[in-house]
C-alpha cells in the first residue's frame, strides 16, 4: 500500500483488510492496547478498494 498524504502530513499504512469501518476501529483500539502504536501516532481509519472493486478499511499512522 502507498503512503497518504493528507494536509500536508504523511501517513503510513499499518494494518488494512478489514471489512467494516466498525471492525478497523476495534482492531485499531486493541493495537493501542496491546502497545503496537499510541494515541501520539494519530491513528486514522481510511478506506480503499481491493483489487475486485470491494470497499475495504485500514489503519494508517502519522509518518515519523
Amino acid at each position: 500500500m502507498n503512503a497518504i498524504l493528507r494536509k500536508g502530513t504523511l501517513y503510513h499504512w499499518y494494518a488494512w483488510g478489514y471489512r467494516t469501518h466498525e471492525r478497523a476501529v476495534d482492531a485499531a483500539h486493541n493495537m493501542i492496547a496491546d502497545g503496537d502504536f499510541g494515541w501520539s501516532e494519530d491513528p486514522q481509519i481510511e478506506t480503499y478498494k481491493n483489487k475486485d472493486g470491494e470497499r475495504r478499511y485500514g489503519v494508517v499512522l502519522r509518518a515519523a
